[in-house]
């Protein structure tokens, strides 16, 4: 189900709180040393895209058009939640020992971020996987690799290798997980 851009702020929103908690110790989660705040801003574009962007009171997500009609929620937060990663990859990777990494691995980490705080706040990861096992339809991954962005189907993978990761009793953690992950890139 598409999207607007009050409902996106507001998943958003939940998925900062997620953040705070888990890689904040409780503090609002920033970017460029101003606060990330739940705010979707809705842009022209057929392609589904989203980028962080200045908004009032720190940096919000710029979201198009396209991301925000596609008929997967999930796949919608999915990306909200992976332009919010880039915000807080510095951070995380820092935390698992990756301080200073750059390149695919700063994609990845975002992916990953995205996946488990969406279980954070209400779904499954059957719906998690689902929706990304879906990008060729979403429009949500590219074909090929490009830049920094690994090929859709290594984005895939490497999701799918933490789902299964989380679904062993007891869980690693999600830290260890990404490390292990980022270091096979």
């Amino acid at each position: 189900m598409p999207l607007t851009p009050t409902q996106a702020s507001a998943a958003v929103a939940a998925l900062l709180d997620a953040s705070a908690e888990l890689f904040y110790d409780g503090e609002r989660p920033t970017v460029f040393g101003e606060a990330m705040v739940p705010i979707v801003i809705e842009v022209p574009g057929a392609q589904p895209n989203g980028n962080l962007a200045p908004a009032t009171g720190g940096y919000g997500i710029e979201a198009s058009q396209g991301l925000l009609g596609l008929d997967d929620e999930v796949a919608i937060k999915f990306a909200l939640a992976h332009e919010a990663g880039h915000g807080m990859s510095e951070r995380i990777l820092a935390d698992i020992g990756l301080h200073g990494i750059s390149g695919p691995a700063t994609e990845v980490i975002a992916d990953l971020a995205s996946a488990y705080l969406l279980t954070r706040v209400g779904h499954s990861w059957p719906e998690v996987l689902t929706s990304v096992r879906a990008w060729r339809q979403t429009g949500i991954f590219d074909e090929h690799a490009s830049g920094d962005h690994p090929a859709g189907a290594d984005r895939v993978r490497h999701v799918e290798t933490l789902a299964h990761a989380m679904a062993q009793q007891p869980p690693p953690s999600f830290g260890e997980t990404a490390l292990a992950i980022c270091q096979s890139l």
